[in-house]
């Protein structure tokens, strides 16, 4: 039997925690040596981590952070990366914590034609990790960009799955996914998930949440080298991701959240 390849990439900005991330997720897993990371590095060049201070199974690529700042842009190189083998495809922040077996609970959690994502559980530094034992929503975006009505009303319920949306820190799907849909490098960080989302519906997939993913996040901020958020753009993103919305039809994600989508793109904008 051959087992499944996965291939996780992970950009970071000014984060300490990336190294501690790195041998988490691979301590954890089940079958780690079926696991190939890139990680994509903005660093400054005075502490820049060495290829020597991560596992073997990851590949680090060190930028200036002052060269490279837009996410989107950042992680459509993950496409630049794939191989024949890659079976599956990891998207995850620089700062998280998995549960023992992780690789095996996604695989056997993922549906046919459907993407995992989840605003995951958030963990404390030099704590236990909490308990996992409910569904968690893009509540963030909720307060940022006012509610996702396809995530603000959907209801916990028992069942292990729910309807989701698409989070830019965690997905997991097969790797066709990369090549069907992928990541716009001329949007920015405002539009990235609804952008994904839009298109990964668009594109026939399904998008679940499910109630025991085993990824924790580390909302903290403190562990960054530096508090920097600046974004540098390839073009106005929200002329772009308008235009975008404009020329396809909205039908498939409107019936597919029961909401009017073109409605709720103009209460954004």
């Amino acid at each position: 039997m051959v087992l499944p390849i996965i291939y996780c990439f992970i950009p970071s900005r000014l984060d300490r925690e990336l190294i501690p991330t790195c041998y988490d997720l691979l301590n954890k897993a089940d079958n780690r040596s079926n696991i190939e990371v890139i990680v994509f590095n903005q660093d400054r060049e005075e502490d820049m981590f060495r290829q020597s201070q991560f596992p073997a199974e990851v590949t680090l690529v060190n930028v200036d952070y002052n060269k490279f700042s837009n996410i989107c842009w950042i992680r459509s190189l993950a496409s630049y990366f794939v191989k024949p083998t890659h079976t599956h495809y990891l998207s995850i922040d620089s700062h998280m914590r998995f549960d023992k077996g992780w690789d095996t609970i996604l695989l056997n959690a993922l549906k046919p034609n459907s993407v995992l994502s989840a605003y995951p559980p958030g963990y404390t530094l030099y704590s236990s990790l909490p308990e996992n034992t409910k569904h968690h929503r893009n509540l963030f975006n909720i307060e940022r960009n006012g509610p996702f009505p396809f995530v603000s009303d959907i209801k916990e319920s028992s069942g292990e799955y729910l309807k989701s949306t698409i989070a830019g820190g965690f997905h997991f799907t097969t790797i066709d996914w990369l090549d069907k849909v992928g990541y716009d490098k001329e949007l920015c960080w405002k539009w990235e998930e609804i952008d994904l989302t839009y298109r990964t519906i668009n594109e026939g997939y399904d998008i679940i949440n499910y109630k025991h993913t085993p990824i924790y996040h580390l909302y903290d901020h403190t562990m960054r080298k530096l508090q920097d958020h600046q974004e540098v753009f390839l073009t106005d993103c929200d002329t772009k991701f308008l235009q975008k919305t404009n020329t396809h039809s909205s039908l498939k994600i409107s019936e597919y959240y029961d909401i009017n989508f073109d409605d709720f793109l103009k209460n954004l904008t």
